[in-house]
């Protein structure tokens, strides 16, 4: 039996994902993190093993502060990937993937007219 759900894609939840997660250049994250280029090793993306140039743009993730350019880790999150590539974290905070479930809960129990009035669990913040 069918109840007219439609349950979000791995896609669109990538998607508001990505909208979460900001987009800055790397200088601009190591000035932030008062950190030195020249610190320790040579920066890499750990996904694609390349170093990371001060003018390029990274993704910074929620939970663990990890960075990666911005087309490796949005690659990474359309393939349904929602841990940080190098320590595992949630790439974003638990509490936004919990309300997406009860979204669906609300629809289960009270239909889809409150749901669509109250549920813009991302672009709600």
């Amino acid at each position: 039996m069918s109840v007219g759900i439609s349950m979000p894609s791995a896609t669109s939840i990538a998607q508001s994902v990505k909208k979460k997660l900001p987009v800055i250049e790397y200088q601009s994250f190591l000035r932030r993190k008062r950190k030195s280029t020249m610190a320790g090793s040579a920066p890499d993306c750990s996904i694609c093993l390349q170093f990371i140039e001060p003018k390029d743009h990274v993704r910074e993730l929620g939970n663990c502060c990890h960075e990666f350019h911005v087309a490796c880790i949005d690659r990474w999150l359309d393939l349904g990937r929602f841990c940080c590539p190098l320590c595992r974290a949630a790439v974003v905070p638990p509490e936004i993937f919990l309300r997406e479930r009860l979204s669906i809960l609300k629809v289960l129990l009270f239909g889809n007219d409150l749901v669509a009035r109250s549920c813009e669990y991302f672009n709600s913040e």
